[in-house]
């Protein structure tokens, strides 16, 4: 049977640390072989000593999305519908009323004055 006392796991612990260390050396040397096999646009930036967390890929992007958003809160095109109908009452002359108004009507000017003498509707 072995006992381990809190002293042999502070020692395992901190021989762990010693080798991870010696390990993420090595892993320094991959990291930097893997980020020089990238192609220059998905690098990390660099200015001299300093390396920024994003690449230039992803600066082209910010850049367009922040322009298009200041596009669209600024003087983006407005969005409008128009409904254009006639309601009348169900009623047995309904279908001869609607077809001598769509009779009348030829354009878009017409149809709204029709609209608004024959409708039932309040809008």
């Amino acid at each position: 049977m072995i006992k381990i006392c809190n002293y042999h796991l502070f020692f395992v612990g901190a021989l762990l640390a010693s080798t991870s260390s010696v390990a993420s050396s090595s892993s320094f040397d991959t990291l930097a072989a893997r980020q020089e096999a990238k192609p220059f646009y998905h690098r990390d930036i660099q200015i001299g000593d300093t390396t920024l967390p994003f690449s230039p890929a992803s600066v082209v992007i910010m850049i367009i999305s922040i322009v298009m958003l200041l596009r669209n809160l600024l003087g983006g095109p407005k969005s409008s519908a128009v409904a254009s109908h006639i309601l009348v009452d169900d009623t047995e002359d309904a279908k001869a009323k609607l077809t001598a108004v769509k009779k009348e009507i030829n354009d878009f000017t017409k149809f709204k004055g029709a609209a608004q003498r024959y409708s039932k509707c309040p809008s």
